[in-house]
């Protein structure tokens, strides 16, 4: 009983019930299930101190870090946890992602090969270890090397969710689809709370699917439940109604599309980066309203502040191809979470059809061509310094209705360079033209960005410069950043750092 005093007394402290418990690390891991990252983490600190020769305390102390983002935390607890025990499959597992997560996938393939050796040695196998060696594998494209990799580990850890969302992940980049698919349902019978493949299912990966459940009188105040406690922000009650109708109708992409999002987001809110207030140091960036603006994104005047500070920054650039864009009659829509690309009828002949690299156009949350559309949640989620469908889509249509004939040469040639070099951003925009150009174009809008990101979200301009210097001159010469203040992301950087707000007053905003 005496080794777990410190643990109860701090539960006691915090006004939390104290049952029979099995341990400090036990403890920790239901605080996570219950997204209380940060009260895990006290109790696997405190337990470290008390008994530091504690090696899963420490293995656990570096999952908790890493899944708050902080990486160097992380790090420095899985190697006191790797002195403790040289073959602790979740230290080597974790040490590898979270070099994984900090865009080094060689690192990650290196710590992942080294713990494959020490668990070897030490005659032990484990399925986590080698799933985050063929996530490296997929970043670095190496793909039937990662579908190996992935398969070992999928047979070793078999009941494991992450493991069976790595073998998805490496048939997708295969370019086995079906298989793919296969993978996250599993995924999902192994842990219907799983974030991955709960995203992927409900964004173009699920199966085809007759009907619409949730516009079903069945389904309906169900989904209505759900959808009020999500605009409400309350995420823990979104979750269990988006769980209770995914019990029912497993298959439905628009239940997976929910609980992956509060997965997400729930994720996120336990995140100690940006100051933890990401979108008040993102209504910082200047962002100048573009003319005749509301008129090219429907509904635009309808949408909350942060939106549509959301939609000037992915826009303003875009000024000097701005009049070609109107002319061209493009519109780019933002749909709130409960409708789909194919309601309005200008984009109904996407139903049934798959994109170049087979998702359900109808099941995704951005699209672009001639009327686009973006999701209004995935605009919330760029407020948050990550990935910006809005400018990514919005970058198809700077390409394609707002460069001239021989700009777009021009960005032919670009790519076919890129690809032969091997400067392209990642795979995505490797795998053709319009992905190259719209890749670089969002991250060319973004100053910054959040970490833990995945390979083809966490692009910056200056990553954008240092890859593809060539593409970053081009959309230098023909976007315009006279708006843009070199002071203000300075100190959004430092404040990112710190977690101290910078002390700037409000830019003009419109």
């Amino acid at each position: 009983m005496r080794r777990h005093v410190t643990t109860a007394f701090l539960l006691l402290l915090l006004g939390l019930p104290v049952a029979v418990r099995a341990g400090p690390v036990e403890d920790a891991r239901q605080l996570l299930r219950e997204n209380s990252a940060p009260l895990a983490g006290q109790v696997l600190a405190a337990r470290t101190r008390a008994v530091p020769t504690d090696g899963a305390a420490h293995a656990a102390l570096g999952d908790v870090e890493r899944i708050r983002c902080r990486l160097p935390l992380a790090r420095a607890a899985y190697a006191r946890a790797l002195e403790i025990d040289a073959a602790d499959p979740v230290a080597r597992a974790g040490l590898a992602e979270t070099w994984l997560l900090e865009g080094r996938p060689l690192d990650a393939l290196s710590a992942a090969d080294r713990g494959i050796e020490c668990l070897r040695a030490a005659g032990r196998a484990d399925g986590r270890v080698w799933r985050v060696k063929a996530l490296a594998l997929v970043e670095l494209r190496r793909y039937d090397l990662a579908l190996a990799a992935a398969r070992r580990g999928a047979a070793l850890s078999p009941y494991d969710a992450r493991c069976a969302e790595a073998l998805a992940a490496a048939e997708f980049r295969s370019g086995r689809m079906h298989a793919s698919t296969e993978a996250y349902l599993r995924a999902v019978r192994l842990d219907p709370r799983t974030e991955e493949g709960n995203l992927r299912l409900g964004n173009g990966f699920g199966p085809e699917q007759d009907g619409k459940p949730w516009r079903e009188e069945a389904h309906a105040s169900g989904f209505a439940e759900a959808m009020a406690a999500w605009d409400r922000g309350d995420l823990e009650e979104a979750e269990r109604c988006f769980l209770d109708l995914a019990t029912v109708a497993p298959e439905a992409y628009k239940y997976r599309l929910g609980v992956g999002l509060c997965r997400l987001s729930l994720r996120r809110r336990q995140e100690a980066a940006l100051g933890g207030d990401a979108t008040a140091l993102y209504l910082l960036l200047p962002a100048p309203e573009v003319e005749g603006l509301s008129e090219v994104v429907p509904g635009y005047d309808a949408l909350g502040e942060v939106e549509r500070h959301v939609v000037r920054v992915a826009t303003a650039p875009a000024r000097p191809v701005w009049a070609a864009i109107r002319a061209a009659g493009a519109t780019h829509e933002v749909i709130p979470l409960e409708a789909d690309l194919t309601d309005a009828e200008r984009r109904q002949d996407l139903a049934g059809r798959k994109t170049f690299d087979g998702r359900w156009y109808e099941h995704l949350r951005g699209v672009a061509g001639a009327q686009g559309a973006t999701g209004e949640e995935k605009l919330r989620e760029a407020a948050e310094f990550a990935f910006n469908t809005f400018a990514h889509e919005f970058g198809h249509q700077v390409h394609r209705h707002g460069l001239t004939v021989a700009q777009q040469a021009d960005v032919e040639r670009l790519y076919l360079r890129a690809v032969r070099s091997g400067c392209c951003l990642d795979y995505y925009a490797a795998s053709n033209v319009d992905e190259y150009f719209a890749q670089g174009y969002e991250a060319f809008i973004s100053p910054m960005k959040r970490g833990c990101l995945t390979e083809t979200a966490r692009h910056t301009r200056d990553e954008l410069l240092r890859r593809d210097p060539d593409l970053h001159t081009f959309l230098w010469s023909i976007l315009d950043t006279g708006h843009e203040r070199p002071e203000i992301v300075a100190a959004l950087r430092a404040s990112a750092e710190t977690g101290i707000p910078p002390a700037l007053p409000e830019p003009a905003g419109r």
